[in-house]
């Protein structure tokens, strides 16, 4: 690599890459990696809600304006990455009506 900027093309195209396998991965009907998604989203939820209950900030609420506004942002990101693991773990379980049908056996007599 001759330069830094180089190097943060070079990573912003394997970002990019990765971003999009991951959507397409998200996509397909039944994937599992919904599911992954889902527990991660969650387990960040927990862990905003453990920091906005805890005494101990990033920064001291004693700091007029920012202090507050750390607390609101956590808050804030802990509703959103809540409600997305919920929409996620809930479309994890409804499969499509394709999958269904694929599993279904047919039993009629052909004469």
């Amino acid at each position: 690599m001759e330069s830094f900027w180089d190097f943060a093309k070079l990573a912003l195209i394997v970002v990019a890459v990765l971003t999009g396998l991951v959507v397409i991965l998200l996509a397909l009907p039944g994937s599992r990696l919904r599911k992954v998604f889902a527990a991660i989203f969650f387990t960040i939820t927990g862990i905003l809600g453990v920091y906005i209950v805890s005494p101990i900030d990033f920064i001291p609420d004693f700091i007029p304006l920012l202090g507050q506004l750390d607390d609101v942002l956590a808050t804030l990101l802990a509703v959103v990455n809540g409600i997305a693991g919920i929409t996620l773990y809930l479309n994890s379980r409804s499969s499509p009506v394709e999958l269904k049908d694929q599993n279904k056996t047919d039993l009629t007599i052909k004469r």
